[in-house]
């Protein structure tokens, strides 16, 4: 009886989850409407690439990033653009542009808020794992119900796929540092694989993972073995992305080619003397170098151009880094993202005002534990630091692991129901 009362709980859960998130795009939205192009152009070029492979024209982008249309590029990462191109083809979808509405693209918003529903499960399990039935009802709940987590179901955000696979690898790594098995390891090298083709930081977790096992888990020498095939299998995935760039640029690329623009955009004079930006990012053409960094003959040499402006401005400026650091991890855990959206402020802000400090305690009580089953907890968090400090600082970077903090922080008010040493 038991079971079957918590089937139906995280049944019911789920659902709860999914209409919550329908409804905030039939109310905000429109579930055909096209991307929102004052949000930014990363979810309009992930629809756009969807749309150029629906049509057989590979992965390519209709605009003049690379001075031509007909050159593939490398620019997105592929992850998101083909989970949409995969819907389209799946459920038989017509071409979907972005200038009008479309059901194609209501069945991207209905799956995205699919799957910020089902994150719940995977954190269900690892709260559970930790701390009891309980305390896994709560954070599953919190999470169902979380308005910075549920606000991102309306748009063709990475953050939602990227999210619940982040989350389905940190069960699989709760449950590893219990029960040893490669096959878990494996699964999660795989997750974490697909995940760095999302968003390309995510393949850091799987290194941090390794290392804190080795460092802190009673069966450091197993565990880290495991550890190591996760890594591996992780890189593996990214293998044939960086062959087929490989094939059409001459070089290898395993992640995406907008790395060197984005690192120049947080590094820069602008962003130090600016005090509404500093920490933050300038897009391209903002940047004092974008003429130079525009010049070059394709994207493979602007992001090289990108990475040598970013790398002579650290050169000269090494006195700024802490300041500069100081700030980016304002912008990353600072309660007011700082958004022209008052409403998104507010339903951010609070709540992890809220959060933050249990979050704390439960970081501090996983911390002074002497068992590992809490690394693949301390993981995530260690890659939104090193996003943060080595990129730039930004409130999407903390939202993205939101399970990972509503896990510490029910734990840190509950407690935990596994002895030490576990």
């Amino acid at each position: 009886m038991s079971r079957n009362r918590t089937v139906l709980f995280l049944l019911l859960l789920v659902l709860a989850g999914f209409l919550l998130r329908v409804g905030l795009s039939v109310a905000f939205q429109d579930l055909n409407a096209p991307p929102d192009p004052n949000l930014g152009l990363d979810h309009i070029q992930y629809a756009w690439i969807a749309d150029n492979m629906r049509q057989g024209n590979g992965y390519r982008l209709p605009v003049d990033l690379d001075h031509a249309n007909d050159r593939p590029t490398a620019f997105r990462p592929p992850g998101t653009p083909f989970l949409i191109f995969m819907l389209y083809q799946i459920t038989g979808q017509e071409r979907a542009t972005v200038t009008g509405p479309s059901p194609a693209f209501a069945v991207v918003r209905l799956t995205f808020a699919f799957l910020g529903a089902l994150t719940l499960l995977p954190l269900y399990f690892t709260v559970r794992t930790l701390s009891g039935q309980k305390a896994g009802r709560i954070a599953a709940t919190l999470l169902c119900f979380w308005p910075a987590h549920a606000y991102y179901s309306m748009h063709f955000f990475s953050e939602v796929p990227w999210t619940f696979l982040l989350t389905l690898a940190m069960a699989l790594g709760v449950a590893l540092c219990r029960t040893p098995h490669w096959g878990l390891a494996l699964l999660q090298g795989l997750l974490l694989g697909y995940a760095s083709l999302i968003r390309p930081i995510a393949f850091f977790l799987p290194f941090f993972q390794a290392g804190l096992l080795l460092l802190f888990h009673p069966q450091r020498k197993r565990l880290f073995g495991l550890g190591l095939i996760s890594c591996a299998v992780c890189f593996l995935c990214l293998v044939p992305w960086g062959l087929r760039n490989h094939g059409h640029f001459g070089k290898w690329v395993f992640f995406t080619t907008h790395g060197g623009t984005t690192f120049y955009g947080c590094h820069n004079e602008k962003i130090m003397a600016n005090p509404e930006v500093k920490g933050r990012w300038l897009p391209p053409e903002q940047t004092p170098q974008y003429a130079y960094i525009a010049a070059g003959k394709d994207e493979i040499e602007r992001d090289a151009r990108a990475y040598e402006a970013a790398s002579a401005y650290l050169e000269d400026h090494l006195y700024v880094l802490p300041e500069l650091i100081g700030w980016k991890l304002i912008r990353t855990f600072h309660p007011n993202p700082g958004t022209p959206n008052r409403i998104f402020n507010h339903a951010v802000g609070w709540p992890w005002l809220f959060l933050a400090p249990f979050a704390l305690a439960g970081l501090f009580r996983v911390l002074f534990r002497s068992g590992g089953a809490w690394i693949p907890l301390i993981a995530p968090v260690l890659m939104i630091l090193f996003l943060t400090v080595v990129w730039y600082g930004d409130h999407r970077f903390r939202i993205s692991i939101a399970p990972v903090w509503i896990a510490l922080a029910v734990i840190g008010i509950w407690g935990t129901s596994q002895p030490k040493g576990n």
